[in-house]
């Protein structure tokens, strides 16, 4: 059920990335925010994604997705080479494995870091349940707001 996506996967992708984002970041999020990362923007956003090949990207039809790539911040570079830039499973897939095989599936031979939004405790349980190691919780800013988000590191999977 899980493989590797493909350049076809691109409206797929888009779809389930605007579909989870409306189910977790209620609340979570300023609403402008939400509402920025529309269809529209996906469909224009996964096509570059997946012809870029600078990350890994496995879809689960129908259900969800993960993305691993390049490290992004400096402070984490060298001791977290890479990291899962999103794993996302719509609420009707959750609590089967699914999000674990998921994470699984897109990790790599390098350590990682995962970045969740304060206030997101299910993601946070989940991320620590899975061996991640809280490694500080960094400010940032979205449509205007200030936020948080959790930062886990992981040694890489077997």
């Amino acid at each position: 059920m899980i493989r590797a996506a493909t350049p076809e996967d691109a409206e797929a992708l888009a779809r389930l990335h605007v579909e989870a984002w409306a189910e977790t970041y209620p609340g979570l999020m300023p609403e402008a925010e939400i509402a920025r990362h529309d269809l529209a923007y996906r469909l224009d956003q996964w096509p570059r994604i997946l012809a870029s090949g600078q990350g890994r990207v496995v879809i689960a039809p129908g259900f969800g997705f993960a993305m691993m790539g390049p490290q992004r911040y400096d402070q984490f570079a060298v001791a977290y080479p890479e990291e899962l830039y999103s794993l996302y499973l719509l609420r009707s897939a959750q609590g089967r494995g699914l999000g674990r095989d998921l994470f699984r599936a897109v990790s790599g031979a390098e350590p990682f870091t995962a970045l969740v939004i304060a206030g997101n405790d299910r993601a946070c349980g989940f991320y620590e349940a899975q061996g991640g190691r809280h490694l500080g919780t960094f400010g940032f800013e979205a449509a205007g707001e200030q936020l948080e988000e959790h930062t886990y590191g992981f040694a890489p999977f077997a």
